[in-house]
């Protein structure tokens, strides 16, 4: 795309959101080579000793093997990280020994980089994809890995997944893992992707369980130290604001200040699941208690129109003390003239706090009734279809959130960041807090 002209016109975005609500499959946007969308994942940051690397990198290449006997639709490139470039794979074998390379690099004091996904586009969201990083030096940042998964798959193998990724954190035991829908730029989109963020920023509007996971640009400065502050933008200095599953792992349960048995009782409700995995003694663990991996409800997107998600707002205020609300939400600088949106300092600390409850992340919203399901989208001039609040993402701040009865025009506004016209959307609230 030129990042001169808009990536995605308001029109196209309605039609977007509303494919992506509607569908049990990956709804994309593109130029049909290098189409982005909303997809499953799951990532693990693993802080690690020096001389635990090698091994770390053993753990990971098992566990590409048994991601790709999970795949429904075949791996097509994996990066060979000595060449530094992406190789055609024929079936599942690969034209090199993964264990040796990796050997090799990280006694070169090298890291071990790897990828592999199902699109013949790096860049492109996959259906199925793997990559991270074996950190050599592990000093200053976390090892890390991130799979992207098939939504329709997940949905018939629920259990089979969730085994796996168990399986993934006993192995790993992670400082942070996180798990939800993200926009996906597959293996590539460790170094940045304007397109994937531009999206990212305008479905942040209308999802609430959107994530954002920019892997290379959040795991610096892994932990602080007397001698090392953490950087405030990155996941040494907290964790994000949960959308599906989370970690809590003991260095952050410690940093929280409470024991195993008060985050159960916080976090009481019959849609909350809470898996204990031990993990081992150490500085950051003198007591050797247990991580906790916590499932919040099933995958969903929560769309806006449906209010606030109340198991993800229990989570947020349970984390609250040690969130990461200045987390770097982009990877590629923004300038004055940008004609996309996307996440800069200001946003995205509004967007970390949108389940506060006085956010003022798109509007305020006090929950008097039970919210009807779906959503109700309309353009500027037509009749409104449903009577109650309406708001534009668009305008950019909560009030231009109107009322506007059934039957009434909407208006056509003129200052959208998106382009000459706004899109219209129900949220169901009949009070706002000022």
């Amino acid at each position: 795309m030129s990042t001169a002209s808009i990536f995605i016109p308001p029109d196209e975005i309605s039609e977007l959101v509303k494919d992506t609500t509607s569908n049990d499959f990956l709804s994309l946007f593109g130029n049909g080579d290098e189409d982005y969308g909303l997809c499953p994942y799951v990532s693990f940051y693993i802080y690690h000793d020096l001389d635990a690397s090698l091994d770390l990198a053993n753990k990971v290449i098992d566990i590409i093997h048994e991601f790709t006997q999970l795949v429904d639709e075949p791996l097509q490139k994996f990066f060979r990280s000595s060449t530094e470039n992406w190789l055609a794979l024929d079936g599942e074998k690969l034209p090199f020994d993964p264990r040796m390379e990796a050997k090799k690099l990280l006694e070169d004091e090298r890291d071990f980089i790897f990828g592999a996904t199902e699109h013949n586009v790096i860049s492109a969201t996959p259906l199925w994809a793997i990559h991270g990083v074996v950190e050599y030096d592990p000093y200053t940042e976390y090892s890390a890995v991130k799979m992207v998964f098939r939504h329709r798959w997940y949905n018939q193998n629920k259990e089979r997944w969730h085994q796996f990724v168990n399986s993934c954190i006993e192995r790993l035991q992670p400082e942070h893992c996180y798990s939800g829908f993200e926009v996906s730029s597959g293996p590539l989109g460790i170094m940045g992707n304007y397109e994937a963020e531009t999206l990212e920023r305008v479905l942040a509007d209308y999802f609430y369980g959107l994530d954002i996971d920019h892997q290379l640009f959040m795991y610096y400065h892994t932990h602080e130290e007397p001698d090392r502050p953490a950087m405030p933008s990155s996941l040494g200095a907290g964790i994000r604001t949960p959308t599906w599953c989370f970690m809590l792992s003991p260095y952050w349960l410690n940093k929280l200040g409470k024991t195993e048995n008060q985050v159960r009782a916080e976090l009481d409700h019959p849609d909350i699941t809470i898996t204990a995995f031990p993990y081992p003694k150490s500085n950051h663990n003198p007591e050797g208690i247990n991580g906790l991996w916590i499932q919040l409800g099933e995958l969903d997107l929560h769309p806006v129109g449906k209010g606030k998600p109340e198991l993800l707002v229990k989570a947020n205020e349970l984390i609250k003390s040690i969130r990461c609300d200045e987390l770097s939400l982009t990877s590629l600088d923004t300038w004055a003239d940008d004609p996309n949106p996307r996440f800069d300092v200001l946003s995205g600390v509004k967007w970390m706090r949108r389940f506060d409850k006085h956010s003022d992340w798109l509007y305020q919203r006090v929950k008097t009734s039970p919210v009807p399901e779906g959503i109700f989208v309309a353009k500027p001039g037509e009749d409104v279809p449903k009577g109650g609040l309406w708001f534009s993402p668009a305008l950019g701040n909560p009030s231009s959130a109107r009322y506007f009865e059934q039957g009434q025009q909407l208006p056509v506004e003129k200052t959208s960041v998106y382009g000459d016209e706004v899109i219209w959307y129900w949220v169901d609230d009949d009070d706002i807090v000022e």
